[in-house]
């Protein structure tokens, strides 16, 4: 997990902006109805536990459907942050949930089925450097890429690449590449 990214500082500064919205627009329609009702105070303690669940489950969807989407459909290097952020949350947790593994495997087999790039590590998985052992990685299953750490770490290498390749400028690509290698 990279370490300045935290999925639940995420979920706290997003639930607490929602929070605030919710307050507000409560307290706006109470305003516009010309209710003096003080009982807009149970509405709002009661609906924002609700308000913030809806926005956690849509925030989580939308960063699924960012890490399944094609590198090239992002229009923003902020974007392709979320996505690469994602994908190093599935692959941490993978191995507490059977749903996160499932995903895990899905993104790559998708990946594997759908790159037409000749450069790309899927191209080339048995002849992959292991840096750690320095020697070439000999992998003996490509059903268990999720376990591949070499396949899995040279694949994000090469999103990275990608993606720098796409917006050159962009400090936070650099950085995050940065604290990645």
């Amino acid at each position: 997990e990279m370490p300045y990214y935290s999925q639940s500082a995420c979920n706290i500064f997003g639930s607490i902006l929602i929070l605030y919205f919710w307050t507000s627009v409560s307290v706006l329609a109470n305003e516009i109805l010309n209710s003096k009702n003080p009982d807009i105070i149970y509405l709002i303690c009661i609906g924002g536990p609700f308000v913030i669940r809806l926005f956690i489950n849509v925030m989580h969807n939308y960063q699924f459907r960012i890490a399944f989407s094609n590198l090239h459909s992002l229009r923003d290097d902020r974007l392709i942050i979320v996505k690469l952020n994602r994908i190093f949350s599935l692959i941490d947790s993978q191995y507490t949930s059977p749903e996160e593994s499932l995903a895990i495997i899905g993104l790559l087999q998708t990946h594997l089925s759908e790159c037409v790039d000749t450069t790309c590590t899927c191209k080339k998985h048995n002849r992959l450097y292991d840096a750690s052992r320095r020697r070439y990685h000999q992998s003996q299953s490509r059903l268990l890429l999720n376990q591949d750490t070499i396949y899995i770490t040279h694949f994000l290498k090469h999103q990275y690449t990608k993606a720098l390749a796409k917006f050159p400028f962009s400090n936070l690509l650099h950085i995050n590449f940065g604290i990645f290698l």
